[in-house]
């Protein structure tokens, strides 16, 4: 049995560090560790065994965590990963201003041309397209994630081994807008509607007074609703088996209960992010990054100890 954290084993010493006191075993090998070995109480088994086994295991449950635990995680394992995390946010940000600029380029020309009609659809085609391909890298950016948090080294390889699930993205992507963006299309237009017979659209404080008041009525159903989308693309790369709806009722399945915990998590996470506008805008690669390991944080939390499958990537 693990030793509390904080307290010498009867003077057993460190496997790894023979100089430094042993504050816990490994819990596959029974070798003694110190507080580096465990980095900070965070580690249940030893450098050798994560060496062996290519990993280790999330320490955090859905019924055993906290901010404070998932961002002292998060920070302890982004530390000696932090490059590579960072290269792969800057391949993401890469796709979007390749298709950016491609997509302009294309449009200037078409317009040029005369044809405004071609040049829109020419920018929901393109818009469309890069949703899709940024999608799936930023599926194996969430396996790079987890792989970090769970002890293993960052692979820049996973980041293009999801182009197999495009078409289950497509199906989510199209099942959260027919449940959220429809429905909210149907809502303004109806609010539009009622200004217009009111005869009130002249009036732009009026207008905007009646759209303000109808945005906040539906605000808190729709982050409800929304937070259990939170993590359907996190489950569609974690479980190669899951079909695109089974990884949408996953996420619903996964914020029962912890909607609240998880609006927290994530608008702390969003704050972390926008660290690095400050750094000259680049510094937000870095931020991102971190926000991101944060979040993947939260996801192994709220998965480990719920009644999903279990899946053979060294998950507790």
């Amino acid at each position: 049995m693990s030793n509390p954290m904080g307290s010498d084993m009867g003077g057993a010493v460190c496997a790894q560090h023979p100089e430094r006191n042993a504050q816990r075993t490994c819990e596959r090998c029974g070798a003694y560790m110190c507080s580096e070995c465990t980095e900070g109480g965070f580690k249940d088994t030893c450098p050798d065994c994560v060496a062996r086994t290519g990993g280790g295991t999330f320490p955090l449950s859905r019924e055993d965590w906290s901010f404070d635990q998932i961002f002292s995680i998060s920070w302890e394992r982004w530390k000696p990963e932090w490059l590579m995390i960072s290269v792969g946010m800057l391949i993401i940000f890469g796709v979007t201003m390749v298709f950016n600029v491609v997509s302009q380029v294309i449009q200037a020309g078409v317009a040029s041309a005369g044809s405004v009609e071609a040049s829109i659809g020419l920018s929901l085609i393109f818009s469309f397209a890069q949703s899709l391909i940024q999608g799936v890298i930023q599926l194996g950016f969430y396996l790079l994630c987890i792989d970090v948090l769970m002890g293993k080294p960052a692979n820049l390889g996973l980041l293009f081994t999801q182009f197999a699930k495009v078409g289950k993205l497509l199906v989510q992507l199209l099942v959260m807008g027919l449940i959220i963006v429809v429905p909210l299309a149907v809502y303004a237009g109806i609010i539009a509607g009622i200004i217009f017979l009111a005869g009130l659209q002249d009036s732009e404080e009026v207008v905007l007074a009646i759209a303000g008041g109808a945005f906040l009525l539906v605000l808190f159903p729709l982050i409800w609703v929304s937070l259990g989308f939170y993590f359907m693309q996190m489950e569609l790369a974690f479980d190669d088996e899951v079909g695109p709806i089974d990884a949408i009722k996953r996420s619903f399945a996964l914020v029962d209960g912890h909607r609240l915990g998880t609006f927290g998590v994530a608008f702390v996470a969003g704050l972390v992010a926008m660290l690095g506008i400050f750094a000259c805008g680049i510094g937000i690669i870095v931020s991102a990054g971190l926000s991101q390991l944060i979040l993947c944080g939260l996801y192994l939390a709220l998965r480990n100890g719920s009644d999903l499958p279990a899946v053979n990537r060294d998950l507790a």
